[in-house]
């Protein structure tokens, strides 16, 4: 009888720290775990998208240059006037007018009539937004030289106004002989919808 139970109180013993080591079933632990994690790695990388923009004195001057092969003429908010004659010209304007041009007369960016070239100043005042189909002033007197497919995929995207001046433009380098490259005339001729050789 003593051997029984000896051998009974060490198995109910080794029950019941079995039943101990168990976890309960009434917690449930892990549904706190994920959520307070989550906005701190949302913030982190929100910090890290965020770009910080330079900021411009608006007295600072600009060189602001025509890319119209006519006369442009502006009135500013002040009342006084800027006349580019030809593509080309320069003018120097205040960052505080470019703005102004930015906000209220945003066609004389976004149609190639003024263009300004410092890249800091269009950075800061986010030209680009009006300016990404127009061609710079180098890319317009280049556009007689690149190969066909250049010269129909800038023209196809350029506004209006650059349209017709590269029209007027290859026109006029036709007359006096420095454009005489078949394929290049065939190309603007087809992107333009124009006739730029007289029959």
């Amino acid at each position: 009888m003593d051997d029984t139970t000896k051998k009974e109180v060490p198995e109910e013993e080794a029950a019941q720290e079995e039943v101990a080591v168990q976890p309960a079933p009434a917690k449930e632990a892990p549904k706190r775990t994920v959520k307070a994690a989550k906005p701190a790695a949302d913030k982190t990388a929100t910090k890290t998208t965020i770009k910080v923009r330079e900021k411009l004195d608006p007295n600072t001057i600009v060189c602001v240059r025509s890319g119209h092969d006519g006369t442009v003429r502006y009135r500013g908010k002040d009342g006084s006037m800027y006349i580019w004659e030809s593509i080309g010209v320069e003018q120097d304007m205040t960052v505080a007018e470019l703005r102004y041009i930015a906000s209220a007369k945003s066609k004389f960016l976004s149609e190639g009539w003024l263009q300004v070239e410092d890249p800091l100043v269009i950075e800061a005042l986010q030209l680009d937004r009006f300016c990404r189909n127009v061609m710079r002033l180098d890319e317009m007197e280049g556009i007689f030289d690149a190969s066909v497919e250049d010269i129909t995929a800038k023209l196809s995207k350029a506004p209006p106004e650059q349209r017709r001046s590269v029209a007027r433009m290859a026109r006029q380098k036709i007359q006096d002989g420095s454009l005489n490259r078949l394929d290049a005339i065939r190309a603007i001729e087809e992107t333009l919808k124009v006739n730029l050789i007289e029959q």
